[in-house]
């Protein structure tokens, strides 16, 4: 019996290394982001690629809850936002985005619009 548990064991452990982690938590950031810092009436586009021309795949209102899913571009690297002075920091939030989800579309939005 302990030899059967222990292959069992070592089968689950094999195949959970090729499942996908859509479940499991990540270290790169919340689970979760609202929008935030909008005008009165206007709504975060979420494109399709990480930069102002991209195809807008889907609108969120302020205040929205978008699930994190991980991936950043532009910005600063972690180390040079620790060398970064604070204007530095802002200049560079404001070059950032993220891909996240609203309403099961996922999409690129500015950093600067997405609060933990």
């Amino acid at each position: 019996m302990p030899t059967f548990r222990l292959a069992a064991c070592g089968l689950f452990a094999a195949l959970a290394a090729f499942a996908p982690a859509a479940g499991c938590a990540e270290a790169d950031g919340p689970d979760f982001y609202r929008v935030v810092g909008l005008r009165p009436g206007e709504k975060l586009a979420l494109r399709e690629r990480p930069q102002e021309g991209g195809r807008v795949m889907a609108f969120a209102p302020a205040g929205a809850r978008l699930r994190n899913l991980g991936r950043t571009s532009g910005g600063l690297s972690f180390s040079e936002w620790e060398q970064a002075s604070p204007a530095r920091r802002a200049a560079a939030r404001r070059t950032m985005w993220r891909l996240v989800e609203h309403r099961r579309v996922a999409g690129w939005a500015r950093a600067v619009h997405l609060a933990e």
